[in-house]
């Protein structure tokens, strides 16, 4: 399966974690054959310092167009699973 995730750091503790969380998501992609892609985007502070806006519209897109593909390929394995 080919994966393609929206990373949103958020605040305080955020950016670590979610760096670790791409790397775990990566190492078990990896072992098990999979293919993943990560859209990074702003939120939060971050993006109130850089742009005036806790959410910027673009980063709204990419999340949700992230998620629809990762969806999409989901429910593409499952149906082919069952058969």
């Amino acid at each position: 399966m080919d994966f393609k995730i929206a990373v949103l750091a958020g605040d305080g503790i955020g950016p670590e974690i979610s760096v670790q969380g791409v790397d775990v998501m990566s190492a078990v992609c990896e072992k098990f054959g999979h293919k993943v892609s990560y859209e990074y985007a702003i939120c939060g502070a971050d993006a109130i310092d850089k742009v005036g806006d806790p959410f910027p519209e673009w980063d709204v897109r990419g999340a949700v167009t992230a998620l629809a593909d990762s969806l999409c390929e989901l429910l593409h394995f499952l149906n082919t699973e069952r058969t």
